[in-house]
């Protein structure tokens, strides 16, 4: 008896809140009333199919209450029929707009079971202009910020985080999607500033900051690692060349995918990368990658030493090359020729001659098929946007047997950029992957990313 008198106060409670829309008689209330705590008892007990047909029933006798649909929504989903749920939690928001807990529900539903993450938005922005709570509005508008990033649509999110921000509610969350939006959109600056305060905030939690995390049910049963703020905060001091505040950082990045990420962004991968691209002839590519070594890390001795390179490179060849071709005009042995040839052929590269280049590989390969005179005839053809001549010959090195890990490394990743220049995407990939010694290794990696940029459109 106690059971049910404390329901119907809870029930008469919420009913007498809600606004009529069509004339129910006392009887037909008092019937509905007792229906519903038959459907409650079911409903303790867990037996949601059971509380169903009391529920239909009170909706009969009273259809403008929407605790009713509500609650008939929640049986439905504790079975797992989850239009059905939908269904109901419409009509209780049809019948009362500002129902904000169905409006959440129906959210929940969208989001975690019907996989309808646009809905699921539409429905927290609901709940958000219904309810006069600023904590569970602020949870609303992570949620909806958490599913556009979850579906790669954080740009989308300026607004709600301008809302949340509105309602001076302390949490880690807010900062790091604010902080994560000004990185993707180059605003270094505002990074730094909203990240610092979302690390401040996981160091020094507000009390309040458990309940939030229980109403946003977006993240529920996901591990809320700091690791993400961490190195959105990395990011940012390490565009604005902050190095040594980012690498403060780094003990505090514990977790994959964030570990991986940074390692990407150290000097040592860069200078691998930039080694790598010195190695196949790219040296616009080289100088690229120097350059961000040297903002980072001006005394780096890989990056040095690749500048003291790359500035032989655009010295003058001129008199060594017509010293080569006159040695070329005079010599008779085969041998000798094939040495002259092979340092005429780098010095030509260098200077970016290619057809010469071209026409010298060629010679050489007449007089001896030896796979590094294919690779500097590919080197010649790729420079002369003629990939696809250049990717046949690249084919056939790489299946040349006796090639040490090093050089079929150096083939596999130069074949994999000719194959990306051409489109050709899954053949990069397959290249990328066997480029598998030390600064091939970690420039195929750098390639591989807009391998799986283009894949996964």
């Amino acid at each position: 008896m106690k059971i049910v008198l404390q329901s119907l106060l809870i029930f008469g409670l919420c009913h007498f809140s809600l606004a009529q829309t069509t004339p129910v008689s006392a009887k037909a209330q008092s019937e509905s009333i007792e229906e519903y705590v038959l459907a409650h008892r079911h409903i303790q007990n867990h037996h949601h199919k059971e509380a169903i047909p009391h529920l239909d029933k009170a909706i009969r006798l009273d259809p403008n209450n929407t605790t009713f649909y509500y609650e008939k929504a929640k049986c439905h989903a504790g079975l797992k029929e989850y239009d059905l749920a939908v269904k109901d939690l419409q009509t209780a928001v049809r019948i009362r707009k500002d129902y904000d807990e169905a409006h959440r529900l129906m959210a929940y539903i969208y989001s975690h079971n019907l996989y309808k993450p646009l809905e699921a938005v539409t429905a927290y922005q609901a709940a958000y202009i219904a309810d006069k709570d600023n904590l569970k509005k602020f949870a609303d508008k992570i949620n909806i910020i958490v599913i556009l990033e979850k579906e790669h649509l954080l740009p989308q999110a300026h607004e709600h985080i301008k809302d949340a921000e509105g309602l001076s509610v302390e949490h880690y969350l807010l900062g790091y999607y604010k902080g994560k939006l000004a990185n993707q959109e180059k605003h270094y600056d505002i990074a730094k500033k909203a990240l610092a305060t979302a690390v401040n905030l996981i160091e020094h939690p507000k009390t309040l900051e458990t309940d939030i995390n229980h109403r946003i049910t977006i993240l529920r049963g996901e591990a809320q690692d700091p690791s993400k703020c961490y190195y959105e905060l990395y990011y940012a001091f390490y565009h604005l060349n902050e190095y040594n505040e980012a690498q403060k950082l780094v003990p505090k990045i514990t977790s994959k995918p964030y570990n991986d990420l940074i390692k990407e962004m150290n000097t040592d991968y860069l200078s691998a990368v930039a080694y790598a691209h010195f190695m196949v002839y790219d040296y616009v590519t080289c100088e690229k990658f120097v350059h961000q070594v040297q903002k980072l890390e001006p005394k780096n001795h890989i990056a040095n030493e690749l500048n003291v390179k790359l500035a032989d490179v655009h010295t003058d060849k001129n008199p060594l090359i017509k010293q080569y071709e006159h040695s070329l005009s005079v010599l008779s042995n085969d041998k000798e020729r094939i040495g002259i040839k092979k340092k005429l052929l780098t010095l030509l590269l260098q200077r970016g001659d290619n057809q010469k280049a071209l026409d010298i590989a060629e010679s050489l390969t007449k007089l001896d098929s030896h796979h590094e005179h294919l690779y500097h005839k590919a080197v010649a053809l790729n420079r002369m946007n003629r990939q696809q001549e250049a990717l046949a010959v690249m084919q056939t090195v790489v299946q040349q047997g006796g090639l040490d890990e090093k050089t079929k490394s150096e083939y596999e990743f130069f074949m994999g950029i000719i194959a990306l220049r051409l489109n050709q995407f899954e053949v990069a990939k397959e290249a990328f992957k066997q480029a598998t010694f030390k600064y091939f290794r970690s420039a195929a990696h750098e390639e591989m990313k807009v391998v799986a940029r283009h894949l996964h459109k």
